[in-house]
C-alpha cells in the first residue's frame, strides 16, 4: 500500500511565531505549576496552624474549667440578683419585639410584591 504524503510549507515569519507562542506556552505551563506548588504549601502550612490552633485552643479550655473550679463562687446580694433579672427581662422583651417588627416588614413587602405580580399579569 502506498501512502500519499502532504508537505505543509510554513513561511519563516510563521515557523518563527509558532515556535515562539509554544515556548511562551511552555513558560506558562511552568509558571501555573510554580503557582500551584506554592498553593500546596501554603495550604499544607494553613492545616497545621489550624492544628496548632486547635491544640492551644483545646488547652485554653482546660484550664479556664480547671481555674472556674478552683475559684469561690462569688455570692451575689438578692437586690443585684433581682435587678440583673429585671434587665434581662427587658432585653427578651425588646428583642422579641424587634423580632415582630422585622417579621412584619417582611410580610408586608411580601404582599407588596405579590400585588404588583397580580397587576403585572393582568
Amino acid at each position: 500500500m502506498k501512502e500519499n504524503l502532504i508537505h505543509i510549507r510554513f513561511d519563516y515569519e510563521d515557523a518563527l511565531s509558532s515556535k515562539k507562542d509554544l515556548i511562551s506556552l511552555e513558560m506558562n505551563l511552568v509558571k501555573v505549576s510554580k503557582t500551584l506548588r506554592n498553593y500546596k504549601q501554603t495550604c499544607l502550612k494553613e492545616l497545621a496552624l489550624k492544628q496548632k490552633l486547635k491544640i492551644k485552643a483545646r488547652a485554653i479550655k482546660l484550664d479556664l474549667g480547671r481555674l472556674t473550679n478552683l475559684l469561690p463562687k462569688p455570692k451575689i446580694p438578692k437586690v443585684l440578683k433581682k435587678n440583673y433579672e429585671l434587665k434581662k427581662a427587658e432585653q427578651e422583651v425588646q428583642e422579641i419585639e424587634i423580632k415582630k417588627e422585622t417579621g412584619d416588614d417582611l410580610d408586608n413587602q411580601l404582599r407588596e410584591i405579590q400585588e404588583r405580580l397580580k397587576a403585572l399579569s393582568k
